[in-house]
């Protein structure tokens, strides 16, 4: 039995509420709402939470999102979106697995989130407070409700939250979906084979806590959230790290794994679960062993006096230790500028923001140099130290020339005139488009003519001359119908490609590229990824001309990966086709 308190009264008349910090929370929530995390993150992914000192007061450590198709047989499946919070693990998973309700809450009582239809809402005083404050709301079938159900006696006491409550609850709507646009979601192993099944879910996500700065009226707070959320639990307190392996064969985080003992690639957390997989992973065994070997042969480390290898926290913390975090060209790479902006968005000055010995010249190499072989011949043409990061960046367009070049090489590209490229499937570059001005100052001699196509750019089409010999075009849309339109390419590049996760982007566009002859290079992030890709372009009779290795231009800063030994780096891997 529910037992209501305090029905009319509305919520901005709550002791110690105010209409600034309704207005705040209406705002969050819309915001919330359309940030659409529903779609990635289900009620099986339960998050920790830490919402600075306002946590002192809010003995709340546990959200769950629900809503939006949820899984069939939990109790959200017909439920509206929302949050949910919780005390501990064990209140959350009594309402996961349907032994809580509103008639008997958790023992730790649940804070509850959601948007309703209008004649569904419990405080019926918040209807003219809505109109009377002017807040927004969704549409008439979805208004933001707040409320905390607790045990008692005689079944449960539903109440609106009180000031400390929606201070809480302010802050942390305001952190999840940027929390949420950071975790990487995993639906295949590295040898390519699909992620079992957990609990109506297919695949997971990777370890990640974050702290983020939030304003509540004028305040600023430090939302911690970590997934999975054991890692910031108050009863295991801040002293156990979070768990960064991940088991292979029951997708469980542990802290310490063990590696197969023939591939020494893949992690288990135990022997059963070892022998359990080994049905599933026999056949790629052999073949994870030697990609093993190209992974490892892809680190740099050695070379550069920068930190190359991504921390458990995030590969762009080194982005912060080198003192660049959301700065210039940096800010794309920088976490706190990825969610929410579309791609070429980000409003930036053009500079490094490093010590000037640390930076490119902005001039053009004279004379025209010959080929690069690898970013030591680089640096030392341009008299770079190794402890310059710029290659993170440079890796884009030392790419592009790097192919340039291997046409030039095979006498099917003459520098001295007018070249074209077409540049496929851009996303972040759109936000660093200086850095490309290097291109122009490494082929000084020729007229080069970027076209950049795919469907990030936010524009139609947009054209920015960087320097007198390197004009970027910049369109938005599917290549393989705007490629008739466009002048004829001398070459087309596709960086981090990923031509195996759009099944409806490439095939098109490989076929355009097959049927104009357009040579075309390829990077990707590891060679699993490699091996899809060639097993797409094999369906569609499209001979490989440079198989896949290690592109001398990778970026030097590679990720750890949860499941396996292997390690990713962007343009990590380069081939060819139609040469």
């Amino acid at each position: 039995m529910i037992t209501q308190i305090d029905e009319e009264k509305p919520l901005d008349e709550v002791d110690g509420v105010d209409a600034e910090l309704v207005r705040s929370v209406y705002r969050s929530a819309i915001s919330l709402f359309r940030s659409e995390i529903w779609k990635k993150i289900k009620i099986v992914h339960l998050i920790g939470v830490k919402a600075g000192h306002l946590q002192e007061n809010v003995p709340l450590h546990i959200l769950s999102v629900v809503g939006g198709g949820e899984i069939p047989g939990h109790i959200t499946g017909d439920c509206p979106l929302g949050i949910s919070a919780y005390s501990s693990l064990e209140d959350a998973k009594q309402v996961g697995s349907g032994n809580a309700s509103y008639e008997a809450p958790p023992p730790g009582g649940w804070f509850k989130f959601s948007f309703v239809p209008k004649p569904a809402v419990m405080f019926e005083g918040n209807w003219s407070m809505e109109k009377r404050l002017g807040l927004e709301v969704v549409d008439r079938a979805n208004h933001p409700e707040i409320v905390f159900l607790e045990r008692s006696h005689n079944g449960s006491t539903v109440s609106q939250p009180d000031k400390l409550q929606l201070r809480w609850f302010d802050a942390v709507t305001k952190a999840l979906p940027i929390f949420a646009s950071k975790l990487q979601w995993i639906r295949q192993k590295q040898d390519g084979t699909t992620l079992k099944t957990v609990k109506g879910i297919e695949g997971c996500f990777t370890p990640l806590t974050e702290n983020i700065q939030v304003e509540v009226c004028g305040e600023s707070v430090t939302v911690t959230l970590s997934y999975p959320a054991m890692a910031i639990l108050p009863e295991y307190g801040d002293r156990i790290p979070l768990p960064s392996e991940m088991c292979s064969a029951c997708y469980g985080f542990k802290s310490k794994t063990s590696l197969c003992s023939r591939c020494k690639a893949v992690r288990y957390c135990s022997g059963a679960c070892q022998k359990a997989d080994w049905r599933q992973h026999k056949s790629s065994c052999n073949l994870l062993k030697e990609w093993l070997v190209e992974s490892d042969s892809n680190d740099m480390s050695h070379l550069f006096s920068f930190p190359c290898l991504a921390p458990r926290k995030g590969r762009f913390r080194i982005i912060e230790q080198l003192g660049v975090h959301n700065k210039g060209l940096w800010k794309r790479v920088c976490d706190c500028c990825n969610f929410g902006r579309r791609f070429g968005s980000l409003e930036h000055d053009d500079g490094w923001h490093l010590p000037p010995d640390a930076c490119p010249p902005d001039a053009p190499l004279l004379p025209a140099p010959g080929p690069f072989t690898d970013w030591l011949h680089y640096y030392a043409s341009r008299n770079l130290p190794l402890s310059s990061p710029v290659a993170l960046l440079l890796t884009y367009p030392l790419t592009v020339l790097h192919a340039l070049h291997i046409l030039h090489a095979r006498g099917k590209l003459e520098f001295g005139g007018d070249v074209t490229v077409h540049y496929l499937g851009p996303e972040k570059e759109l936000d660093f488009l200086p850095v490309f001005k290097e291109l122009g100052h490494c082929l000084p001699d020729t007229r080069l003519h970027l076209i950049m196509v795919g469907p990030a750019p936010r524009s139609k089409v947009l054209k920015v001359n960087l320097l007198p010999n390197l004009e970027v075009s910049i369109l938005q849309g599917s290549y393989q119908r705007i490629v008739p339109s466009l002048p004829k390419a001398d070459v087309a590049v596709a960086l981090n490609s990923g031509l195996e996760e759009d099944e409806d982007l490439w095939p098109g566009a490989l076929q355009a590229l097959h049927v104009a002859r357009t040579p075309a290079f390829f990077t990707d992030l590891a060679m699993p990824s490699c091996a899809n890709a060639l097993s797409l372009l094999s369906q569609l009779s499209i001979p490989v001309a440079i198989p896949p290795h290690p592109n001398p231009f990778r970026s030097p800063l590679r990720d750890k990966q949860p499941m396996v030994k292997l390690q990713l780096c962007e343009n990590g891997f380069l081939f060819a086709v139609n040469l």
